[in-house]
């Protein structure tokens, strides 16, 4: 089967909506790790969330095992744009 045919594809508002959610929670972890927890940060860390699950839960067909593994996809993805922007900024200093 062709790498094409397996993946899923998220539109681009998708993915943009949850590397936001994804950056934040990153922030709001080290937030609550340096100052503890405050009902702020609980409530953001909640939309940050959501957020990251809206997307997937759309795209899912309303199985826990789809959802589960769309999740896992979808921050997989998130995770490897991230580090793609990464490299391409430091790529130019070579």
């Amino acid at each position: 089967m062709a790498r094409r045919e397996r993946e899923r594809h998220y539109s681009l508002a998708s993915r943009l909506i949850a590397m936001a959610s994804f950056m934040a929670l990153l922030v709001f972890a080290m937030i609550w790790w340096l100052s503890g927890f405050t009902l702020f940060v609980g409530a953001a860390t909640l939309l940050a969330l959501g957020g990251l699950l809206g997307p997937v839960a759309v795209d899912s067909g309303g199985g826990i095992m789809e959802f589960l593994s769309g999740l896992i996809e979808l921050i997989g993805e998130v995770i490897s744009t991230i580090l793609d922007c990464i490299a391409s900024i430091f790529s130019g200093f070579g």
